[in-house]
């Protein structure tokens, strides 16, 4: 759970993803907002696959304070992120990640508001290289 009396402000157009674990589409950062989420992660070794992994998230921020040509006080928001994720186990692919990852992100905010209901699939390619 995190609150404040202002919206968490941005440095030099940094994102301060850190704080809201790393939200596919929002930060959760606005003005008196109560913030709070729940997650579960699987790995499928468990079950005989080896280097695949699910995620899911839900976030829900309330007692967003806007000012009113935003929607005023009593705003909330809320974030459900889902992801799959598989890790290449041996080959000339070894150590490659392959990622899915879908938000689906809602709002009271009035329509001019910048953040806006927003549904998202991103598709990742990892790889780490060992420099030293």
């Amino acid at each position: 759970l995190s609150s404040g009396d202002s919206a968490m402000p941005y440095i030099a157009g940094s994102e301060p993803h850190l704080i809201s674990e790393y939200a596919l589409s929002s930060e959760f950062l606005n003005a008196d907002e109560h913030y709070w989420n729940v997650r579960y992660d699987y790995d499928f070794a468990a079950v005989g696959l080896p280097g695949l992994t699910g995620m899911l998230r839900f976030m829900k921020g309330t007692n967003v304070e806007l000012p009113e040509r935003l929607g005023g006080s009593g705003q909330s928001e809320s974030e459900r992120d889902l992801e799959l994720s598989y890790v290449v186990q041996s080959g000339p692919l070894k150590n490659v990640a392959f990622r899915v990852r879908n938000a689906r992100y809602q709002n009271s905010f009035a329509a001019n508001a910048t953040m806006r209901d927003d549904n998202e699939t991103r598709v990742n390619v990892d790889y780490t290289w060992k420099l030293w």
